[in-house]
């Protein structure tokens, strides 16, 4: 059973790779040591110095992220991060002890069907001939793309591709003044109420797509895995929303479709019933152990636009390493989840589990792409 190094430093965390290393190398960062091993599915990085529980995360995530920079440049490795926000580990010492957390995230994808009933109105499936426009594509692309930056980019050169078909840039024009008179001009009535054309266009285009399509040195840009991932997160999200409006406007309702959404109190409700439980169970050999953990709610600040949870439990006398948690409700198995490699727990003298939740119609544009 693959298992990530014993913890040897005040502080680290391990974060998934999007493929296995071909092979062991280990990179001397001067904050710490990061640590890759030959088919093993995380990087880990033990840093130098001790960290604020809040900071330990953004600390790692930069130094691991530099390290595999300079291993691409060495051509020792080209090697990338995935789920960055959604599924990693990270620890703090505490005398000869360790408090380790774990940052899981759960989807739940939902529908809603219309069913002919007997007596109803009839439903009629539409058939509809759609001419190939590159709006489209790059559309789609957002939504494949795998990286929320690249997502951004994508929806942004369809967004484009759409208002110069409707009237092209005038000479010396800024593309933000032309943006904003044509959105707000010949396009106005496609956008929705709720969104300001000039404020929205703004912010799409001064913090998203200036510091996205640009890397100059001495300006603002975003590298990837950067920090700055959940400004972006809500740009995306107002981005989209225009973009889906404009592509109604011009294909028609049924191209990209309505779609339904919860209300935050709907969303909110569904979460609390979702951590509504009272025991855990970890894997322990053939058998299983059972604690009792504390659940603390977090309203604010939310992620992914919903309520989170924290849920703290002390390690069970025994227990070496974890891999396998069950969460129960009376009794009955209500969630679980699996690590991609088992962690050491022999230092360790408290568990924090941060759960996230991501709501997600399965018939609305995707709005969150894992890093």
């Amino acid at each position: 059973m693959s298992q990530l190094p014993e913890f040897s430093s005040p502080a680290g965390a391990a974060f998934l790779l999007s493929e296995p290393a071909p092979r062991s190398i280990a990179v001397d960062h001067p904050e710490g040591r990061v640590i890759i091993r030959e088919g093993a599915a995380n990087i880990s990085v033990n840093l130098l110095n001790s960290h604020s529980v809040g900071d330990v995360k953004s600390v790692a995530w930069r130094v691991i992220q530099e390290s595999l920079d300079l291993l691409a440049a060495k051509r020792c490795a080209a090697l990338s991060t995935e789920l960055g926000d959604w599924q990693y580990v990270f620890w703090s010492q505490l005398g000869k002890q360790y408090d380790l957390t774990c940052v899981i995230t759960f989807t739940s994808k939902w529908s809603i069907n219309a069913q002919e009933s007997e007596g109803g109105p009839r439903l009629v499936k539409l058939q509809q001939t759609l001419a190939p426009h590159n709006s489209l594509r790059f559309y789609r692309m957002s939504q494949c793309a795998r990286g929320l930056f690249d997502a951004y980019r994508n929806a942004y050169l369809a967004l484009e591709c759409l208002v110069s078909e409707v009237a092209p840039k005038r000479p010396g024009e800024l593309e933000l003044d032309w943006l904003t008179r044509v959105v707000g001009g010949q396009l106005a009535q496609a956008v929705p109420s709720s969104l300001n054309i000039k404020d929205t266009l703004e912010e799409i285009y001064r913090y998203g797509r200036n510091p996205l399509f640009h890397a100059k040195i001495g300006e603002t840009f975003y590298p990837p895995h950067g920090p700055q991932t959940e400004d972006v997160q809500v740009l995306f999200e107002r981005l989209t929303l225009l973009l889906v409006s404009l592509l109604q406007y011009k294909f028609g309702k049924d191209v990209v479709g309505r779609w339904a959404t919860m209300s935050q109190a709907v969303q909110d409700a569904q979460t609390r019933v979702t951590l509504d439980f009272d025991e855990m169970r970890f894997d322990h050999g053939t058998e299983e152990v059972s604690v009792t953990p504390t659940i603390e709610v977090i309203n604010s600040p939310q992620r992914f636009g919903q309520l989170w949870a924290k849920v703290i439990v002390v390690r069970p006398e025994g227990l070496l390493s974890m891999r396998k948690v069950r969460f129960l409700r009376r009794g009955q198995s209500w969630m679980q989840f699996e690590l991609q490699e088992a962690v050491d727990m022999s230092k360790v003298s408290r568990v924090t589990f941060e759960v996230n939740f991501i709501n997600q119609n399965l018939y609305a544009p995707r709005a969150f792409h894992p890093e």
